[in-house]
């Protein structure tokens, strides 16, 4: 056997014929490698960390941020729906009074209804929004009844001339009762400026009353037909503009339009309407039943200004961000 025995690291021996060879090993070396490759990774993996802890810092960070935006614009959108609201409500009911406080509840009240058309009968439903929306206009305290009647064609309401009664029919559909309630109380609040607003107009008012029947309470046809009987039987010859003058006279016409459409005055009627009111006038002066002219009757300004009131009110309710 022979030997070296002077290298550093290792030794390396030969074993005659089937010697093996044993290579020199650096020690120092390969542990200082291990320890630096250690190091490296130890160095490393505290990087990544600090990686991960800042990318999970910016993330919880633009969550936040992104919360706070939501949380921001939600109010503002909310602000932002009040205020449209309101103005709606005050063009829609014509009351200038209306608070943004009272927007407010209405808005709630108007929420609890819309959950009654999924969770209620059709008739609760129904009700609901006509106390809702008799109120809103002013009505609260007045005789007007809710009726469930068959209509002409495919009419889904009426409003009385005389505001006695509004009629829904059985074929107007859940997703069209805002629509059609807020339409015909816009009526009801037209035929109240104009019976206020002076005694022409009053004539003329009575002179369609009486001209379309059909569309008051039986009561109030009845009431027409024993004072006109009365005035003709006791002034034969006079014309029908006299006679009517004469039924507007008469205690108990006036007694049952007061109870129906207030104290008749034209400071009922405030001055920022007055010009509304004297269109509305002139377009009664033209009004036509849609059996008698339907383009006629589409085209009415009376007609165009319900079915204004009725979608703005439709579109506003579709969705309540509050």
């Amino acid at each position: 056997m022979f030997q070296i025995n002077n290298c550093q690291t290792s030794n390396i021996t030969f074993f005659g014929k089937n010697s093996r060879i044993v290579a020199p090993v650096d020690f120092r070396a390969r542990q200082t490698n291990s320890l630096e490759k250690t190091q490296n990774m130890d160095t490393l993996t505290l990087a990544e960390v600090q990686h991960k802890k800042k990318k999970r810092i910016a993330l919880l960070c633009t969550l936040a941020l992104a919360s706070i935006t939501g949380i921001l614009f939600a109010k503002n959108y909310k602000t932002h729906y009040v205020k449209k609201a309101q103005k709606t409500f005050q063009e829609v009911f014509l009351r200038k009074d209306i608070s943004e406080e009272e927007t407010v509840q209405m808005i709630e009240r108007y929420k609890n209804i819309k959950k009654m058309k999924r969770k209620d009968s059709r008739e609760n439903y129904t009700k609901a929004l006509f106390e809702e929306t008799k109120a809103n206009f002013g009505f609260k305290d007045r005789p007007l009844k809710l009726t469930f009647e068959e209509g002409r064609g495919k009419e889904y309401g009426t409003m009385a001339l005389d505001n006695s009664k509004l009629n829904i029919t059985p074929n107007c559909p859940l997703n069209r009762m805002i629509n059609t309630m807020t339409h015909e109380f816009r009526h009801a609040k037209q035929h109240e400026l104009v019976i206020n607003y002076s005694t022409e107009s009053r004539l003329e008012a009575l002179f369609l009353i009486m001209k379309q029947k059909n569309r008051n309470t039986e009561e109030f046809r009845k009431l027409l037909d024993i004072v006109g009987d009365e005035i003709i039987e006791k002034y034969p010859k006079e014309n029908s503009d006299t006679i009517l003058r004469k039924a507007l006279e008469d205690t108990r016409i006036t007694r049952y339009l007061e109870n129906n459409f207030g104290k008749l005055s034209p400071d009922n009627i405030p001055k920022e309407y007055e010009e509304y009111t004297q269109k509305l006038i002139e377009a009664r002066k033209k009004y036509k039943l849609p059996e008698e002219d339907f383009d006629a009757y589409w085209n009415n300004f009376t007609e165009q200004d319900a079915r204004n009131a009725g979608q703005k009110i439709s579109r506003l309710l579709w969705f309540i961000p509050i």
